[in-house]
């Protein structure tokens, strides 16, 4: 199993100190943090001191906000919103240098600005994490499809976005958003893919339930909260 945490604000020092409790990774939430591309290199520099690795949900499936965050120096993209297989197919192309995809190369924080870039560009295709995020029922309808695509690595359930697609605003414990997020697990135990979930609340005891569901790859908490 593979635990990890949410980080929404904006601070090197509060990710140190999250990434030093053993986390196998934190997630810097750009889509709903407070995060320009600056501060996210600091941070992910602030994780990685801690050795843990640092993934990054960007705000939307788009080239540029793949591209600053790999540069930055991330170890895995989380694509929010993935509700059919062209987004997913958009990620990879986004994500992964030629001849997998389209990605740019360049100097950047993540290959010390061309002093490691040969071998960054040689290790980068299979060492970087690219996780779907399925938060809505469309999502669901098309997992096989998304699922197929060998590059994928994981799902990562969002439960309330996923409880409002569905009409249960605000009800990530409603039994029909419960049975959901059970399909996606399915879904993933059939194309060998990392079955994930957050799970907002921080109470470890829920964690553990998930656990015993089937989740491996489970974000725990937020930084917030944790507060």
């Amino acid at each position: 199993n593979s635990i990890g945490s949410w980080l929404q604000l904006p601070s090197r020092e509060s990710a140190g100190i999250l990434a030093a409790q053993q986390f196998d990774w934190l997630t810097i939430d750009a889509e709903h943090g407070l995060f320009d591309i600056k501060k996210i290199a600091e941070i992910v520099d602030s994780i990685h001191s801690q050795s843990c690795n640092a993934l990054i949900r960007i705000p939307e499936c788009n080239s540029i906000w793949i591209r600053r965050s790999l540069d930055a120096g991330v170890n895995g993209i989380i694509i929010p919103m993935v509700n059919d297989r062209k987004i997913a197919e958009d990620a990879i192309r986004f994500s992964k240098y030629p001849p997998i995809g389209e990605r740019g190369f360049g100097f950047s924080h993540a290959n010390a600005y061309g002093r490691n870039f040969q071998q960054y560009v040689k290790e980068a295709n299979s060492q970087t994490t690219l996780i779907v995020q399925i938060e809505h029922y469309k999502g669901l309808e098309n997992i096989d499809s998304i699922l197929e695509l060998e590059e994928i690595d994981g799902v990562i359930i969002g439960p309330y976005d996923l409880a409002g697609s569905m009409g249960y605003v605000g009800q990530p414990d409603h039994p029909e958003v419960k049975q959901a997020c059970l399909s996606i697990l399915k879904a993933c135990q059939r194309h060998n893919k990392a079955p994930g979930i957050h799970v907002v609340k921080t109470d470890i005891s829920a964690v553990k339930e998930e656990i015993d569901k089937g989740f491996k790859f489970i974000a725990y908490g937020i930084d917030t909260l944790f507060l």
